[in-house]
């Protein structure tokens, strides 16, 4: 079984914090753009909806 030291531990929380961060961020600035988006790139909202 493999056995994982504290500091490659917290090193793999701050990864995954560090992620889920980003992902929030992501959703956070993306939403609120998504009808420009869609109007720059002439997507359909029919079309939008199957791609996210």
């Amino acid at each position: 079984m493999y056995s994982i030291t504290a500091r490659h531990e917290r090193r793999l929380l701050w990864l995954l914090a560090l992620t889920q961060f980003t992902i929030i961020m992501d959703f956070m600035v993306m939403m609120p753009l998504g009808p420009q988006i869609m109007s720059a790139f002439q997507i359909a909202p029919g079309v939008a909806t199957i791609n996210l």
